[in-house]
């Protein structure tokens, strides 16, 4: 098993800087040469993570892409820097894991938030909850539901936008 997690590792490691620098250009914080490092150590560190959990039915690199993205996405909202970028924006992964380094108190967010939630229609609620609490793969949800992936996706941003309309922040 030790082979086959290094042979998986060391030869997606291209994978795993592809995304490291495309993490790096999507967060500013990033930039520079201490950010790509760590954005880099941190794929290569969800590409462990993937080889280890990877179950030999799915194609490695579809699914290596979705836990490194997962990882690197924890490691920037761990890091405060998802905050920064979307200061405006608020979406909802921000609001739950940064909401004390928030320009609002967080108690008002949170309410905004709970508030805005209640109102969304029950697919729409039932979609984020899901996708961002319950930490599914839209492909997951889509086979659930038995939709295609892309509606998911559709919907999803559908009902962000609902959220962010309904917080004020259109």
């Amino acid at each position: 098993m030790c082979f086959l997690r290094q042979r998986l590792t060391l030869d997606n490691i291209g994978l795993a800087k592809y995304i490291a620098s495309r993490f790096t250009k999507r967060y500013p914080q990033l930039r520079g040469r201490d950010g790509y490092e760590d954005a880099e150590q941190e794929a290569v560190l969800g590409l462990v993570k993937a080889a280890d959990g990877w179950d030999g039915v799915r194609a490695f690199g579809a699914y290596a892409t979705v836990v490194i993205c997962h990882h690197l996405r924890d490691f920037v909202c761990k890091e405060g820097l998802v905050n920064a970028r979307y200061r405006d924006t608020r979406p909802l992964v921000v609001l739950f894991h940064d909401a004390d380094r928030d320009a609002k108190e967080p108690a008002d967010t949170h309410f905004e938030l709970r508030a805005a939630m209640l109102a969304l229609p029950d697919s729409e609620r039932e979609l984020i909850n899901r996708r961002f609490f319950g930490r599914e793969t839209q492909a997951e949800v889509a086979a659930d539901l038995g939709i295609g992936r892309v509606t998911v996706l559709d919907h999803e941003r559908r009902a962000l936008a609902s959220l962010r309309n309904l917080m004020g922040d259109e």
